[in-house]
């Protein structure tokens, strides 16, 4: 058995992974196939640069501090597991299952994460410039700090997460859902949010200037002190219950006006009193 163990150890570590301790196998998620060779489940601060780990079952690993740095982990399921501060800068995360992972503090840099979940995910003051995340799914994630500057989030669900204070100038969220997120005080400024769904998004001291809105839906949307300086709103969606920042005039603006549809019963009750009259 000693023999078999020391066997699997000179394996992982020619597939670039460094280990101590206790061994345990990742394997493929359909297939079973043993892919690397990991410490008692914990690869905290382990090296795995360029290591290939693509539909690895990784599901409450601990990969703190590692480095995962050009690694492949496309269709990985990374489920609850504990990456903070680990650096995954390029790594391919294409359709990965990264729901509820404590990411806090990650290096996401250049890295592939389209059609990745992140449902849940907690990435406060995560490092993600440059970052392709193309229909991800961020709904209820925690980006509060979280660095998005120049990231590409086409078509990403954002539904209800915490922006706070995060920084996405020059970001690409065309046609993102927004919808319910916090973006109080973040850093918006020459982003493109084209037909990005804002409904009931807090907006509050965001700077957005020189944003493209166009198309965008700020139903019910909260941009109460918010910088609007040089955005274009064109064509954007409001409602009379869209808060605007002080001094700022709509009017001034070509926005589509969401009228509110009548009541119907009062309409009929009214058109009663006055038949009776």
């Amino acid at each position: 058995m000693r023999e078999y163990q020391e066997a699997l150890r000179r394996y992982a570590i020619a597939c670039g992974v460094d280990v101590q301790g206790s061994l345990v196998s990742i394997r493929h998620k359909e297939t079973g196939a043993l892919l690397h060779v990991a410490a008692d489940r914990s690869l905290s601060h382990a090296d795995l640069r360029s290591a290939d780990l693509a539909c690895a079952d990784l599901r409450e690993t601990n990969l703190a501090g590692a480095s995962l740095a050009q690694a492949t982990l496309r269709g990985a399921l990374l489920e609850g597991v504990l990456l903070v501060a680990a650096d995954l800068t390029g790594a391919d995360l294409r359709e990965a299952d990264l729901g509820q992972a404590d990411l806090r503090g990650v290096t996401l840099n250049q890295a592939y994460l389209w059609g990745a979940d992140l449902t849940g995910a907690d990435l406060a003051g995560a490092s993600l410039a440059g970052a392709v995340c193309t229909e991800a799914v961020l709904a209820s994630a925690n980006l509060e700090c979280a660095d998005l500057q120049g990231a590409i989030l086409t078509d990403a669900s954002l539904l209800a997460a915490d922006l706070t204070s995060a920084n996405f100038r020059t970001a690409i969220l065309r046609g993102a859902d927004l919808s319910c997120a916090v973006l109080e005080n973040a850093n918006g400024a020459e982003a493109d949010l084209r037909s990005a769904d804002l409904t009931h998004a807090i907006l509050a001291g965001a700077n957005l200037a020189g944003a493209d809105l166009r198309g965008a839906t700020l139903i019910r949307a909260n941009l109460a002190g918010a910088d609007l300086s040089r955005a274009d709103l064109r064509g954007a969606v409001v409602d009379a219950s869209t808060r605007w920042p002080e001094g700022f005039d709509p009017d001034q603006h070509p926005l589509r006006r969401l009228v509110e549809p009548p009541n119907l019963l009062q309409t009929r009750q009214e058109r009663s009193l006055s038949g009776a009259r």
